[in-house]
């Protein structure tokens, strides 16, 4: 108790006689910032460099079509589609594009010539045959193999499509205007819609976004045998 007291007194001493030498020198008491300043090195601005500013890397111009829906072929802007689905580049630098609202399958040249390859501008269908014999219903996004195959979802007959290089249209997988979700060879295998997305390894296996049965499909090269790779129903 004693020992609190007396730091306390000095304490309350000392404040006074801080004062009083205050009122001698004229002012209040401060303390000197320049004593208490951190180093300069440690105040030393850090640079931070302006951000660039971005360099165009593409450049973006219409290869094909004009604004207006249309299915006349031609050249560049001449050319007409009425809702494409996304194409496939093919081995030679030859575009291709399912035209899904002409149930057409077009084909684009690098220099943008436009031509009907497959299935007749506005006529709905699913034979098989060859060039505009052939009748598709809402083909979607197609791709091509190596060897120049092209390969189409026809979403509204449920069925995988494929085109050779002579242009001979045939079902490669499932039956036109059955729905479902059965694996199996060729025409006994079932699709629901699909539409999303369509791709061709390098051994000529097909994979099918097979949208309404949210499953992703392989179709194999050698039998055309159609499994599921995932399904929404599986445990």
């Amino acid at each position: 108790m004693n020992q609190r007291f007396t730091a306390a007194c000095v304490f309350i001493l000392l404040i006074f006689a801080l004062h009083a030498y205050a009122q001698e020198e004229g002012g209040p008491v401060r303390l000197d910032a320049r004593r208490h300043a951190p180093p300069a090195a440690a105040t030393r601005a850090v640079p931070i460099a302006a951000p660039r500013e971005v360099q165009d890397i593409f450049t973006f111009s219409t290869l094909a079509g004009f604004n207006g829906a249309g299915s006349a072929d031609g050249v560049g802007g001449g050319a007409r589609f009425f809702f494409p689905q996304g194409g496939a580049v093919g081995p030679n630098g030859t575009i291709y594009v399912s035209d899904a609202f002409n149930h057409t399958i077009r084909q684009v040249s690098p220099s943008g010539v436009v031509t009907t390859i497959a299935g007749l501008a506005g006529v709905e269908g699913s034979d098989d045959g060859v060039g505009a014999n052939a009748r598709f219903s809402y083909p979607q996004a197609p791709a091509v193999d190596r060897n120049g195959n092209v390969y189409v979802p026809d979403s509204g007959n449920h069925t995988i499509r494929k085109i050779n290089r002579d242009g001979v249209v045939s079902t490669f997988a499932g039956r036109a205007g059955f729905v479902g979700a059965i694996d199996g060879g060729g025409s006994n295998a079932r699709f629901y819609w699909p539409s999303r997305g369509i791709g061709v390894d390098s051994a000529g296996n097909v994979y099918v976004g097979d949208t309404n049965n949210n499953t992703v499909r392989k179709i194999n090269s050698q039998d055309r045998k159609s499994t599921r790779l995932n399904s929404s129903h599986d445990s």
